[in-house]
């Protein structure tokens, strides 16, 4: 049976020949990937020495990059979208984003490893109350976490401080 190319809204109507490709399934969809990788695989190959040089140079560039210090913590890049972080070199943190504030606070992002491409934004402070570091975990998925985005952002923007 083949599919219907017709696609339509309220106030439009068009053929769209292409339209299949939406569900990303079946096995027209699984040989124009292989056709493609196939075509890939060949335009590459012709390159093979250049893309393995760029691959290998930039492999050298991020072990090289220094770790730097930043309103009393350290960082470093160790990957394309990775960071490692620290206040004490026994404590590292490796994680895909950063910002480390001038308050003292570093805001990161880090992979739930669920392999869902699901994170967990996360705050430290070096600062301690009753001899810990203070930490926050924020979970996408708590109601609680647009309310504590927006104080956070509002105590950023307007400079209020947690007492």
């Amino acid at each position: 049976m083949k599919e219907s190319t017709n696609q339509s809204v309220e106030y439009a109507s068009w053929s769209d020949p292409q339209k299949w490709m939406e569900r990303m399934k079946g096995t027209r969809w699984v040989h124009l990937h292989q056709d493609y990788r196939k075509e890939y695989e060949k335009a590459v190959a012709a390159e093979g020495d250049l893309v393995s040089q760029i691959e290998h140079e930039l492999k050298d560039r991020e072990s090289s990059i220094p770790p730097t210090k930043l309103h009393g913590c350290s960082y470093q890049q160790i990957g394309k979208q990775s960071f490692l972080w620290w206040f004490t070199k026994d404590k590292r943190t490796v994680c895909t984003d950063l910002d480390i504030g001038d308050d003292g606070w570093v805001w990161y992002v880090k992979d739930t490893d669920s392999g869902d491409e699901s994170y967990l934004s996360m705050g430290h402070a070096e600062e301690k109350k009753n001899g810990h570091p203070l930490s926050v975990h924020l979970d996408p998925s708590s109601p609680w976490s647009m309310s504590v985005c927006i104080l956070l952002n509002l105590r950023i923007i307007f400079g209020f401080v947690a007492s």
